[in-house]
Protein backbone atom coordinates (compact mmCIF):
# COMPACT_ATOMS: atom_id res chain seq x y z
CA UNK A 1 0.00 0.00 0.00
CA UNK A 2 2.41 2.26 1.08
CA UNK A 3 3.65 2.25 -2.47
CA UNK A 4 0.59 3.92 -3.74
CA UNK A 5 0.94 7.07 -1.29
CA UNK A 6 3.39 8.79 -3.80
CA UNK A 7 1.05 11.79 -3.13
CA UNK A 8 1.11 11.97 0.61
CA UNK A 9 2.24 14.90 2.89
CA UNK A 10 1.24 14.32 5.69
CA UNK A 11 0.67 11.72 8.63
CA UNK A 12 -1.08 12.48 11.86
CA UNK A 13 -2.17 9.77 14.32
CA UNK A 14 -3.01 10.62 18.00
CA UNK A 15 -4.64 8.56 20.59
CA UNK A 16 -4.88 5.13 19.00
CA UNK A 17 -4.67 2.73 21.46
CA UNK A 18 -4.17 -0.53 19.19
CA UNK A 19 -2.54 0.05 16.71
CA UNK A 20 0.89 -1.03 16.98
CA UNK A 21 2.75 0.18 13.84
CA UNK A 22 1.52 2.54 10.81
CA UNK A 23 3.42 0.43 8.25
CA UNK A 24 4.33 -2.94 7.90
CA UNK A 25 5.81 -5.38 5.27
CA UNK A 26 3.72 -7.86 3.19
CA UNK A 27 4.08 -9.57 0.21
CA UNK A 28 3.60 -6.85 -2.23
CA UNK A 29 6.52 -4.39 -0.66
CA UNK A 30 9.46 -4.00 -2.80
CA UNK A 31 13.07 -3.50 -1.37
CA UNK A 32 12.73 0.10 -0.45
CA UNK A 33 9.74 2.04 1.19
CA UNK A 34 9.34 5.45 -0.40
CA UNK A 35 7.15 8.48 0.43
CA UNK A 36 8.63 11.00 -1.94
CA UNK A 37 6.53 13.67 -0.51
CA UNK A 38 6.10 13.33 2.97
CA UNK A 39 6.68 16.66 5.05
CA UNK A 40 5.79 15.94 8.62
CA UNK A 41 4.26 13.28 10.85
CA UNK A 42 2.99 13.55 14.05
CA UNK A 43 2.39 10.52 16.42
CA UNK A 44 1.29 11.30 19.87
CA UNK A 45 -0.81 9.26 22.81
CA UNK A 46 -0.28 5.96 21.39
CA UNK A 47 -0.31 3.48 24.29
CA UNK A 48 0.54 0.25 22.50
CA UNK A 49 2.65 1.34 19.09
CA UNK A 50 6.28 -0.17 19.12
CA UNK A 51 7.42 1.97 15.86
CA UNK A 52 6.46 3.66 13.00
CA UNK A 53 7.35 1.05 10.24
CA UNK A 54 8.01 -2.89 10.75
CA UNK A 55 9.94 -4.70 8.21
CA UNK A 56 13.39 -5.85 6.82
CA UNK A 57 13.80 -3.04 3.82
CA UNK A 58 14.89 0.75 3.79
CA UNK A 59 12.68 3.64 4.34
CA UNK A 60 13.17 6.36 2.77
CA UNK A 61 11.15 9.74 3.40
CA UNK A 62 13.75 12.08 1.04
CA UNK A 63 11.19 16.12 2.00
CA UNK A 64 10.80 14.50 5.52
CA UNK A 65 10.80 18.39 7.16
CA UNK A 66 8.90 17.67 10.68
CA UNK A 67 8.78 14.88 13.06
CA UNK A 68 6.86 14.76 16.48
CA UNK A 69 6.72 11.89 18.57
CA UNK A 70 4.54 12.21 22.24
CA UNK A 71 3.72 9.76 24.68
CA UNK A 72 4.16 6.40 22.95
CA UNK A 73 5.12 4.43 25.86
CA UNK A 74 5.84 1.05 24.02
CA UNK A 75 7.35 3.01 21.04
CA UNK A 76 11.48 1.76 20.76
CA UNK A 77 12.68 2.24 17.09
CA UNK A 78 11.08 4.36 13.96
CA UNK A 79 12.20 1.41 12.00
CA UNK A 80 12.21 -1.97 13.35
CA UNK A 81 12.73 -5.61 12.22
CA UNK A 82 11.00 -7.07 15.50
CA UNK A 83 7.59 -7.68 15.84
CA UNK A 84 5.15 -7.68 18.97
CA UNK A 85 2.83 -9.83 17.11
CA UNK A 86 2.77 -13.94 18.75
CA UNK A 87 4.39 -16.61 16.46
CA UNK A 88 1.60 -19.73 16.11
CA UNK A 89 3.90 -22.82 15.45
CA UNK A 90 2.32 -26.10 14.13
CA UNK A 91 3.19 -28.65 16.83
CA UNK A 92 1.67 -31.99 14.83
CA UNK A 93 -1.93 -33.37 14.89
CA UNK A 94 -3.40 -31.22 13.80
CA UNK A 95 -2.43 -28.46 16.56
CA UNK A 96 -0.54 -25.29 17.04
CA UNK A 97 1.39 -23.37 19.90
CA UNK A 98 1.04 -19.50 19.89
CA UNK A 99 4.69 -17.99 20.91
CA UNK A 100 4.91 -14.44 22.47
CA UNK A 101 7.88 -12.84 20.96
CA UNK A 102 10.35 -11.68 23.27
CA UNK A 103 11.20 -8.11 23.07
CA UNK A 104 13.27 -7.86 26.23
CA UNK A 105 16.18 -6.58 23.89
CA UNK A 106 14.56 -4.16 21.64
CA UNK A 107 14.91 -1.17 24.11
CA UNK A 108 18.69 -1.94 23.46
CA UNK A 109 18.40 -0.99 19.56
CA UNK A 110 18.78 2.94 18.46
CA UNK A 111 15.37 4.53 17.69
CA UNK A 112 17.18 5.65 14.20
CA UNK A 113 18.75 2.95 12.77
CA UNK A 114 21.12 3.43 9.57
CA UNK A 115 17.82 1.78 7.39
CA UNK A 116 15.73 5.25 8.09
CA UNK A 117 16.44 8.03 5.56
CA UNK A 118 15.73 11.19 6.39
CA UNK A 119 18.14 13.72 4.75
CA UNK A 120 16.31 17.24 5.27
CA UNK A 121 14.58 16.75 8.31
CA UNK A 122 14.74 20.14 10.47
CA UNK A 123 12.41 19.95 13.28
CA UNK A 124 12.63 16.12 15.80
CA UNK A 125 10.75 16.28 19.31
CA UNK A 126 10.33 13.57 21.04
CA UNK A 127 8.48 13.87 24.31
CA UNK A 128 7.53 11.28 27.28
CA UNK A 129 9.07 8.23 25.33
CA UNK A 130 9.34 5.69 28.33
CA UNK A 131 10.93 3.05 26.32
CA UNK A 132 13.66 5.47 24.46
CA UNK A 133 17.49 4.41 25.71
CA UNK A 134 19.42 5.56 22.39
CA UNK A 135 18.15 8.36 19.86
CA UNK A 136 20.29 7.59 17.45
CA UNK A 137 22.70 4.76 15.88
CA UNK A 138 26.25 4.62 15.82
CA UNK A 139 26.32 4.12 11.94
CA UNK A 140 23.23 6.34 10.31
CA UNK A 141 22.41 6.89 6.47
CA UNK A 142 25.24 9.14 4.71
CA UNK A 143 22.70 12.10 4.80
CA UNK A 144 19.86 11.88 7.55
CA UNK A 145 19.71 14.34 9.89
CA UNK A 146 22.11 16.93 8.19
CA UNK A 147 19.72 19.40 7.84
CA UNK A 148 18.32 19.28 11.30
CA UNK A 149 17.80 22.44 13.11
CA UNK A 150 15.86 22.03 16.12
CA UNK A 151 15.84 19.14 18.48
CA UNK A 152 14.03 19.08 21.86
CA UNK A 153 14.06 15.81 23.64
CA UNK A 154 11.25 16.41 26.68
CA UNK A 155 10.80 13.14 29.68
CA UNK A 156 13.01 10.39 28.26
CA UNK A 157 13.19 9.00 31.61
CA UNK A 158 15.86 6.03 29.69
CA UNK A 159 18.44 8.07 28.10
CA UNK A 160 21.58 8.28 29.44
CA UNK A 161 22.47 10.29 26.57
CA UNK A 162 21.51 12.53 24.08
CA UNK A 163 24.46 12.02 21.12
CA UNK A 164 26.53 9.18 19.77
CA UNK A 165 29.73 10.74 19.34
CA UNK A 166 29.95 10.55 15.65
CA UNK A 167 26.94 12.55 15.04
CA UNK A 168 28.46 15.80 15.94
CA UNK A 169 29.29 16.21 12.57
CA UNK A 170 25.49 16.22 11.50
CA UNK A 171 24.71 19.11 13.14
CA UNK A 172 26.28 21.74 11.20
CA UNK A 173 22.89 23.51 10.90
CA UNK A 174 21.13 23.00 14.27
CA UNK A 175 20.07 26.35 15.50
CA UNK A 176 17.75 25.06 18.84
CA UNK A 177 19.21 22.51 21.43
CA UNK A 178 16.46 21.74 24.14
CA UNK A 179 16.37 19.05 26.52
CA UNK A 180 13.92 18.79 29.07
CA UNK A 181 13.28 16.51 32.23
CA UNK A 182 15.21 13.30 31.26
CA UNK A 183 15.55 11.73 34.95
CA UNK A 184 18.68 9.48 33.62
CA UNK A 185 20.70 11.78 31.52
CA UNK A 186 24.32 12.00 32.60
CA UNK A 187 25.72 13.43 29.56
CA UNK A 188 25.09 14.85 26.31
CA UNK A 189 27.19 13.18 23.80
CA UNK A 190 27.92 9.36 25.32
CA UNK A 191 31.36 8.69 25.69
CA UNK A 192 33.79 7.11 23.20
CA UNK A 193 35.68 3.57 24.51
CA UNK A 194 39.44 4.30 22.84
CA UNK A 195 42.88 3.38 23.90
CA UNK A 196 44.26 6.67 23.79
CA UNK A 197 42.68 10.03 25.19
CA UNK A 198 41.94 12.44 22.20
CA UNK A 199 40.95 15.83 22.81
CA UNK A 200 38.14 16.15 20.72
CA UNK A 201 36.64 19.55 19.94
CA UNK A 202 33.06 20.12 19.61
CA UNK A 203 31.54 22.61 17.14
CA UNK A 204 28.13 24.01 16.95
CA UNK A 205 28.35 27.16 14.17
CA UNK A 206 24.74 27.73 14.22
CA UNK A 207 22.82 27.06 17.66
CA UNK A 208 21.52 30.05 19.04
CA UNK A 209 19.69 28.63 22.30
CA UNK A 210 20.51 26.14 24.39
CA UNK A 211 18.18 24.84 27.38
CA UNK A 212 18.71 22.45 29.77
CA UNK A 213 16.37 21.91 32.56
CA UNK A 214 15.46 19.37 35.34
CA UNK A 215 18.25 17.44 34.18
CA UNK A 216 19.24 15.42 37.83
CA UNK A 217 21.99 13.18 36.87
CA UNK A 218 23.54 15.53 34.52
CA UNK A 219 27.30 15.52 34.94
CA UNK A 220 28.89 16.47 31.89
CA UNK A 221 28.65 17.90 28.24
CA UNK A 222 31.10 14.84 27.63
CA UNK A 223 33.43 12.90 30.27
CA UNK A 224 36.12 12.83 27.38
CA UNK A 225 38.81 16.04 26.93
CA UNK A 226 37.18 18.24 24.71
CA UNK A 227 36.33 21.64 24.19
CA UNK A 228 33.09 23.23 23.18
CA UNK A 229 32.43 26.50 20.32
CA UNK A 230 29.49 27.98 19.76
CA UNK A 231 30.08 30.97 17.70
CA UNK A 232 26.50 32.36 17.68
CA UNK A 233 24.85 31.10 20.93
CA UNK A 234 22.89 34.15 22.14
CA UNK A 235 20.76 32.39 24.86
CA UNK A 236 21.06 29.73 27.25
CA UNK A 237 19.07 28.49 30.81
CA UNK A 238 20.46 25.71 33.07
CA UNK A 239 17.99 25.06 35.48
CA UNK A 240 17.42 22.23 38.51
CA UNK A 241 20.65 19.89 37.11
CA UNK A 242 21.33 18.98 40.24
CA UNK A 243 25.49 17.63 39.81
CA UNK A 244 26.41 20.29 37.81
CA UNK A 245 29.17 22.82 38.58
CA UNK A 246 28.92 25.06 35.20
CA UNK A 247 31.85 26.86 33.77
CA UNK A 248 35.98 26.11 34.37
CA UNK A 249 38.45 28.05 32.21
CA UNK A 250 40.51 25.61 30.32
CA UNK A 251 43.35 27.35 32.32
CA UNK A 252 42.33 26.02 35.69
CA UNK A 253 44.36 23.93 37.24
CA UNK A 254 43.73 20.72 38.03
CA UNK A 255 43.58 20.63 41.65
CA UNK A 256 40.98 23.59 41.01
CA UNK A 257 38.27 21.65 38.90
CA UNK A 258 39.38 17.49 40.59
CA UNK A 259 36.04 15.62 41.30
CA UNK A 260 34.07 18.67 39.77
CA UNK A 261 31.01 17.86 37.49
CA UNK A 262 31.95 20.66 34.59
CA UNK A 263 29.45 21.77 31.90
CA UNK A 264 31.92 23.88 29.73
CA UNK A 265 35.34 24.27 29.00
CA UNK A 266 36.01 27.78 28.62
CA UNK A 267 38.31 29.71 26.25
CA UNK A 268 38.39 32.35 23.23
CA UNK A 269 35.84 31.14 21.14
CA UNK A 270 33.51 29.17 23.28
CA UNK A 271 30.78 31.99 23.85
CA UNK A 272 31.49 35.25 21.88
CA UNK A 273 28.01 36.16 21.21
CA UNK A 274 26.64 34.90 24.33
CA UNK A 275 23.95 37.88 25.55
CA UNK A 276 21.39 36.37 28.13
CA UNK A 277 22.45 33.71 30.40
CA UNK A 278 19.99 32.08 33.58
CA UNK A 279 21.30 30.01 36.01
CA UNK A 280 19.81 28.40 39.00
CA UNK A 281 21.74 27.13 41.65
CA UNK A 282 21.83 23.63 43.42
CA UNK A 283 23.42 21.97 46.28
CA UNK A 284 26.27 20.31 44.10
CA UNK A 285 27.65 24.39 42.89
CA UNK A 286 29.75 26.10 45.23
CA UNK A 287 30.99 28.31 42.51
CA UNK A 288 29.43 28.52 38.85
CA UNK A 289 33.10 29.80 37.68
CA UNK A 290 36.72 28.23 38.37
CA UNK A 291 39.80 29.28 36.88
CA UNK A 292 40.43 33.14 35.67
CA UNK A 293 38.29 34.78 32.70
CA UNK A 294 39.86 37.93 30.78
CA UNK A 295 38.22 41.30 31.34
CA UNK A 296 35.72 41.44 28.57
CA UNK A 297 35.45 38.10 27.62
CA UNK A 298 31.21 37.94 28.16
CA UNK A 299 29.06 40.00 26.08
CA UNK A 300 26.14 39.16 28.52
CA UNK A 301 23.78 41.71 28.70
CA UNK A 302 20.84 39.66 30.99
CA UNK A 303 21.99 37.59 33.38
CA UNK A 304 19.69 35.66 36.08
CA UNK A 305 20.81 33.64 38.68
CA UNK A 306 18.06 31.74 40.81
CA UNK A 307 18.04 30.75 44.38
CA UNK A 308 21.94 31.53 44.90
CA UNK A 309 23.05 31.62 48.44
CA UNK A 310 25.08 35.03 48.36
CA UNK A 311 27.32 36.67 45.35
CA UNK A 312 30.14 35.05 46.74
CA UNK A 313 30.01 32.66 44.48
CA UNK A 314 30.52 35.09 41.65
CA UNK A 315 34.01 35.95 41.99
CA UNK A 316 35.19 39.96 41.39
CA UNK A 317 36.71 39.02 37.63
CA UNK A 318 33.76 37.76 36.37
CA UNK A 319 32.22 41.24 37.19
CA UNK A 320 35.11 43.05 35.30
CA UNK A 321 34.35 40.73 32.53
CA UNK A 322 30.62 41.78 32.04
CA UNK A 323 30.73 45.37 30.98
CA UNK A 324 27.99 44.86 28.25
CA UNK A 325 25.43 44.10 31.13
CA UNK A 326 22.05 45.48 31.27
CA UNK A 327 19.77 43.24 33.17
CA UNK A 328 21.17 41.04 36.65
CA UNK A 329 18.79 39.73 38.01
CA UNK A 330 20.13 37.40 42.01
Amino acid sequence: MAKDLVQLQQIKVKKCRRIEEIIRDDKSTPKKIIFPQLKTITIKSCSVMTCFYLGTFALECPNLKEVKLVSCAKMVAFASTVSNQPQVVNIGDGYSEILAKDTSNVSAKPFFSDKVSLPLLKELTVEDMGNMERIWDDQLEINSFSKLKHLEVHSCVKLSSIFPLNVQGRLQRLKNLQIVECASLEEIFEPEITEAEINIKFVFPQVTYLNLYKLPKLKSFYSGVHTTEWPLLKKMDVYRCDKLEIFASEYSSSHETQGLHLLFWINKGTFPCLEELRLECNATMKEIWHGQLPEGYFKLKVLELINFPALTVLPSYFFRSLSDLENFCC
